[in-house]
């Protein structure tokens, strides 16, 4: 079956007609992709600059579930890990953040006749606000220093969310565990 089904293709291959669809096939994606890549020319340094808080937070929720691992280590295996599930959530937010600003990119030059950006640079101000914010819970989250109780005050502690044991329970399972030596934290 598989044989037959490369004789056929070698078959068709060497047929002109065939060869010159699968060219003009080509052509056209390439066409559709640079006139695309040349539309979106205007919001790629914006969408690098989303895409870096993206991977800036990110890196700093590994962190932050790496640190809540260390203080208490019999609560979940996979805290800090590479998850499948967290990295189609940062893929999917990454095509709609490109969609976003694509979208806004349009409504500027078309219905604004913007040469500024202004749409697109307002959603990208946003952005990276959420993902600034976002970054700021992670490194605060499961920690005693002062600032980190100081940005408490304001934003969310994600320790719960993570476990699902409160910061306070976490820090009575470690003086059981070591009263003796002092947190690093």
């Amino acid at each position: 079956m598989f044989t037959t089904i490369l004789s056929y293709l070698s078959s068709v291959k060497s047929d002109p007609l065939f060869q010159s669809f699968v060219d003009r096939c080509c052509q056209a994606l390439f066409s559709v992709l640079v006139a695309l890549a040349v539309y979106t020319e205007d919001v790629f340094p914006l969408f690098l600059l989303c895409v870096g808080f993206i991977l800036l937070d990110t890196a700093s929720a590994c962190q932050m579930q790496r640190r809540l691992r260390r203080i208490n280590p019999n609560h979940d295996k996979n805290l800090g890990k590479f998850r499948s599930d967290k990295f189609k959530d940062t893929i999917s937010t990454v095509l709609y953040l490109m969609l976003a600003l694509t979208l806004s990119g349009a409504a500027d030059k078309l219905i604004f006749h913007g040469e500024e950006n202004l749409f697109p640079r307002f959603i990208t101000g946003l952005f990276v606000g959420w993902q600034a914010w976002s970054f700021l819970e992670n490194i605060s989250s499961g920690r005693d220093a002062p600032w980190a109780k100081l940005l408490q005050r304001i934003m969310v502690d994600k320790a719960e969310r993570y476990t699902g044991i409160s910061f306070e329970e976490f820090r009575k399972l470690t003086k059981k565990d070591d009263s003796s030596e002092p947190s690093p934290y």
